[in-house]
């Protein structure tokens, strides 16, 4: 909703704000979901963003008692909604304690152009770390044991080299923008409750975002060339740093 004009609406345009603020916040966590500290950052305004939206909107509605019981009575189906009621939590943590490090793992291998994994194997990602530096200690690898065919780096028209990743909250399976989706679309529907009650269900209000695609934001991409280029090279030409994790298998081609 980009303006909002309606009598009704604007009764609860705050809370509509930080709404639409918290999906903002949705899309900087798909656009840096490599980039470690960015990811955590933008997290932590989200988590921020969306527990404010009920607060907010139960403030806009408190001088209607008919809707005020309503507001309460989401405000309480939210805290026993155990998704919530964690994102809740987090937010506090960070605010008052520590900063929130979520859990990260990932595959290093090969993908067609879906983004559909092909060849790979699971390595732990250090959670303040972006994703290239663990491509960048495979590369290292492959340099230091004079490996040349290696299966991800060879020469292949139809796949290219990547890495995907996943944060997760160790409390829940499914990775954290999911989570994050999930959490955006219950509040959107309280919202788009309260309209109604409002007698305004204002069609410029929508909880429908088609930019929201797991595969393409857990995926990164990179030029094989450039890494092959990369472990052909000697001595200090590529990294200055200790490694710290070196894969411990060899991937091997599926039937």
């Amino acid at each position: 909703m980009s303006r909002i004009e309606h009598k009704h609406c604007k009764k609860i345009e705050p809370a509509i704000d930080r709404f639409q603020e918290a999906h903002y916040w949705i899309h900087m966590l798909e656009e840096h979901y490599h980039r470690a500290d960015l990811f955590r950052w933008h997290l932590n305004v989200f988590l921020k963003a969306i527990k404010e939206v009920k607060d907010i909107l139960q403030m806009n509605l408190q001088n209607l008692p008919n809707l005020l019981k309503f507001c309460k009575t989401e405000r309480a189906r939210l805290k026993a909604n155990p998704l919530i009621s964690a994102l809740s939590k987090k937010r506090d943590f960070i605010v008052h304690q520590s900063r929130l490090v979520p859990n990260s793992k990932g595959i290093i291998g090969i993908c067609d152009s879906t983004r559909k994994i092909r060849l790979g194997f699971g390595v732990p990602i250090d959670p303040l770390e972006d994703s290239d530096i663990a491509m960048m200690r495979y590369v290292e690898f492959l340099r230091q044991t004079g490996i040349e065919h290696d299966l991800i780096l060879e020469p292949d028209e139809d796949t290219i080299p990547c890495i995907q990743r996943e944060w997760r909250l160790p409390e829940f399976e499914d990775e954290i923008v999911s989570l994050c989706i999930v959490a955006w679309m219950e509040l959107g529907q309280i919202i788009t409750n309260a309209l109604e009650l409002l007698e305004d269900p204002h069609e410029g209000f929508s909880l429908d975002c088609r930019r929201h695609n797991k595969q393409t934001y857990t995926t990164k991409l990179y030029d094989r060339e450039k890494l092959i280029d990369n472990v052909k090279r000697t001595g200090d030409e590529w990294l200055h740093q200790e490694l710290i994790w070196i894969p411990s298998g060899r991937p091997t081609k599926s039937n």
